[in-house]
């Protein structure tokens, strides 16, 4: 799994549903039990400044428009995350890591 991959994960709170995510951690941190993850969703009526959308194609496997929650942003155990399904563009990965700094009010 690297930077960019969409992924799926089952992550806490989910009652075992798999939702796909997408790997925002760094990829010189490999040797991590664990890996921050951006969760996505279909539910596009939580839109928001800080919540990108991403629209679905062959190269990102998604099935559908999704919003990045850059809000959720997790630590996940790499056991729980599944397959890669697909990887981001360049272009929706900025997307998301300027939601992610807006998030966390690292604005310069």
């Amino acid at each position: 799994m690297n930077r960019g991959d969409v992924v799926t994960a089952v992550l806490p709170r989910e009652q075992g549903k798999p939702r796909p995510v997408v790997i925002v951690q760094s990829d010189t941190l490999t040797g991590s039990n664990t890996v921050i993850i951006c969760p996505l969703t279909s539910r596009v009526e939580f839109q928001a400044p800080h919540r990108p959308q991403i629209e679905p194609s062959e190269a990102n496997g998604l099935r559908s428009t999704s919003l990045a929650m850059t809000d959720k942003l997790q630590a996940t155990p790499r056991d729980r995350c599944g397959f890669v399904i697909g990887r981001l563009e360049d272009g929706d990965l900025s997307l998301i890591e300027a939601g992610i700094v807006f998030v966390l009010g690292m604005q310069r």
